[in-house]
């Protein structure tokens, strides 16, 4: 399987994970000047801003550890274009989904609070 198609498998099972924990999604696949942001979801009253990563193998270390400086600071920027075009006012946080392969059977690992927003 190619990456790509690697990457949408995982998004779709992210998805679905996500919304067998009651999570509601808002976008997928969510564009800005910034960069794209694969998930939004509200989880309560909270906004949600989900990086998802998938491996296949354990060789460059875990995938949440991937979401290095330079790609939070993009996420963050296109979650504020994200709240400001919405209209949302309420308590966000940055997540990620992790879709291993190693294994036949794939297994999630959800991180909550993946990383914490710097501002400027």
């Amino acid at each position: 399987m190619n990456r790509r198609r690697l990457g949408q498998q995982a998004e779709e099972m992210a998805v679905c994970f996500l919304e067998a924990r009651n999570f509601r999604v808002l976008e997928r696949n969510y564009y800005s000047p910034y960069g794209e942001i694969d998930i939004i979801a509200q989880d309560g009253e909270v906004v949600v801003f989900i990086e998802v990563k998938s491996c296949r193998t354990a060789t460059f270390g875990d995938p949440a550890g991937w979401i290095n400086r330079r790609k939070q600071r993009r996420l963050v920027l296109t979650a504020q274009v994200y709240l400001q075009k919405t209209g949302f006012d309420n308590l966000c946080r940055f997540d990620a989904v992790v879709v291993n392969y190693l294994n036949t059977e794939p297994k999630i690992t959800h991180y909550k609070d993946a990383f914490l927003p710097e501002y400027e």
